[in-house]
């Protein structure tokens, strides 16, 4: 298999982290998505966009999500095996993320949406960090009603117990 595939995979696998089942996967993605969607569109409203449309906000959360992916692919693939450190190897994946993310991904929003660099940052920056809340939020509520329905279960068992040597 190709080696920028075989990469990409483990990447996003990293990415899904520690969710215990496709449910919890999807339901983050769904909220997020939504969010960044809505948040882009209202924050571009407030900074005076009038391109930011869903549409187009779609067009760069595809090309950005894909030009990061490809980064961090070409950097672990071609730059990190010759590196001699692991200190300074710890710090190139988060490095190249910086550097794609404010030399392709705000230019590619900023000529989209023909607005200015400092209008185009400030619209990503607020919509990730709320996607990221939304889906940060959704995760543990998820979680909270998992170990509920099993914390319920276990009073219930103690109440029929109960109930039992009671004699009801």
């Amino acid at each position: 298999m190709n080696p920028w595939f075989v990469e990409a995979n483990h990447i996003l696998h990293t990415l899904r982290g520690f969710t215990h089942d496709n449910v919890e996967l999807g339901l983050m993605a769904f909220g997020g998505l939504v969010i960044f969607l809505v948040s882009m569109k209202l924050t571009g409203k407030a900074v005076r966009n009038e391109n930011a449309e869903i549409a187009s906000n779609c067009v760069v959360l595809l090309l950005g999500a894909c030009l990061l992916l490809a980064g961090v692919v070409a950097v672990r693939l071609y730059l990190l095996p010759h590196v001699p450190s692991a200190d300074v190897a710890r710090w190139i994946v988060p490095g190249t993320l910086v550097v794609v993310f404010f030399l392709l991904l705000v230019p590619l929003l900023s000529m989209v949406q023909g607005t200015g660099y400092l209008a185009a940052l400030l619209m990503l920056v607020v919509s990730l960090t709320m996607a990221s809340i939304v889906m940060a939020l959704t995760q543990g509520a998820y979680r909270a009603v998992e170990k509920g329905e099993v914390t319920f279960g276990k009073a219930h068992e103690r109440k029929e117990v109960l109930d039992q040597f009671l004699g009801k």
